[in-house]
């Protein structure tokens, strides 16, 4: 199977056609051992999913929780030079407030990421884990985020993308990442996708983001809400923000971006990642 064909089957997801019909968990899964692959796409309203594909020794692992707001993905690549492993683990809802109008609302986030050192450049790709938040309605989009990589084809716009050519694999200090995004609170739903993905490229690398992605909600005192699902981040603990002297670094991306539906073949011809080609899925809330 071509690296091509793939990315035409990681399209192929579950359209929803109705408004409000869809709250719950997504996940994608690849591995491709170079001559086979196995595939996995679930989209289903459920507040909690784990799933795991393997293909000889290439591997993909994802999970998510909404009640709890966490994601976790991890991936590894056979040994040879084309095999490569896919993880993404994603949550959705949608929110309407009731109260509180005008008022700032936050979304917190944290991950980790273990990783390989780069171990030679394959699929013209790389090793990586990047983390997508996003808020979204008819007349808003805000996305924060960020990506770890092992060599400089990462690939994780529109969110910032941090490269150590070493990995992140020392035990006692993972490389964690934390940042937030706000918006103000009006009486139009929005909807919130919130996205993990690993992915390992070749010469088998590795990559472990499990148990790591966590996120909370901040709102006003004053602020009341609902959720599609009825569970969102109801038990969800608040994230402590990580000291400078205790993480190798602290960035912070908020981006508000145009709302546009990308053209199918800029996702095809590019990474195989949810950032690139999370807009020509037709399980949009709206």
């Amino acid at each position: 199977m071509t690296r091509a064909s793939l990315a035409a089957v990681v399209l192929l997801v579950a359209a929803v056609t109705t408004p409000c019909a869809f709250a719950g968990v997504l996940t994608e899964l690849i591995a491709y051992d170079g001559v086979n692959a196995s595939t996995l796409q679930r989209n289903a309203a459920v507040s909690v999913g784990s799933d795991t594909v393997t293909s000889g020794s290439s591997s993909a692992t994802a999970s998510a929780n909404l009640s709890e707001g966490y994601l976790r993905a991890s991936a590894f690549s056979d040994a040879g030079y084309f095999p490569y492993a896919i993880a993404s683990a994603s949550i959705q809802d949608r929110l309407t407030f009731h109260s509180g109008f005008g008022l700032q609302a936050k979304l917190h986030w944290v991950f980790s990421a273990y990783m390989s050192a780069d171990f030679g450049t394959a699929n013209a790709s790389t090793t990586q884990a990047s983390l997508y938040a996003e808020v979204y309605s008819p007349s808003l989009s805000v996305v924060s985020g960020h990506a770890l990589a092992n060599d400089p084809f990462c690939a994780a716009a529109p969110i910032p993308c941090t490269v150590e050519p070493g990995g992140y694999d020392t035990p006692e200090v993972p490389f964690r990442i934390g940042g937030s995004l706000n918006w103000t609170i009006s009486s139009e739903s929005v909807a919130l996708l919130l996205n993990l993905t690993a992915k390992a490229n070749g010469n088998g690398e590795w990559v472990d983001s499990k148990n790591t992605a966590r996120f909370f909600l901040e709102v006003p005192a004053e602020a009341t809400f609902s959720s599609d699902s009825g569970v969102f981040l109801s038990q969800a603990a608040p994230l402590s923000v990580p000291e400078p002297n205790t993480v190798l670094l602290i960035l912070t991306a908020v981006v508000p971006i145009v709302l546009r539906r990308l053209n199918p073949s800029s996702c095809l011809g590019g990474e195989l990642t949810w950032e690139s080609c999370r807009r020509v899925y037709p399980n949009r809330l709206y």
